[in-house]
């Protein structure tokens, strides 16, 4: 829901399911991965989630998901190209998986909001 002055709220509803759909991607990649993967698992599902509720009035657009796949393709090398099993690197310390995840979702968004602009509009 967008607020008069144009800023998305996030409602308590929406932190507690994206806090309930985190726990259950952790719980299932947990048993699946090795180190901390499954926090940069559960970082991705976090950030693609917020990602589309800024831009949830384009819900409607079949490139919008397509966008929201492709960021979550381009955040799976992150996740499986990382060395979780080295000392320096914490599930904690994966957290900040968090920042290029979420530029590289709302990049892919705005990227396909733009093209798809420009081919619909009349010349």
């Amino acid at each position: 829901m967008t607020t008069e002055s144009g800023r998305t709220d996030f409602s308590f509803t929406f932190t507690v399911l994206t806090f309930l759909a985190s726990i259950v991607v952790f719980s299932i990649a947990k048993p699946h991965s090795h180190g901390g993967a499954a926090m940069g698992w559960t970082c991705c599902t976090i950030v693609t989630i917020v990602a589309a509720k800024l831009r949830w009035e384009l819900k409607r657009e079949w490139w919008f998901w397509m966008a929201l796949a492709l960021g979550i393709g381009l955040q799976i090398p992150m996740i499986l190209l990382l060395p979780w099993d080295k000392p320096y690197l914490t599930g904690t310390g994966g957290l900040a998986l968090s920042i290029p995840g979420f530029v590289l979702t709302s990049g892919c968004i705005w990227l396909v909001e733009k093209i798809s602009s420009k081919l619909s509009s009349p010349k």
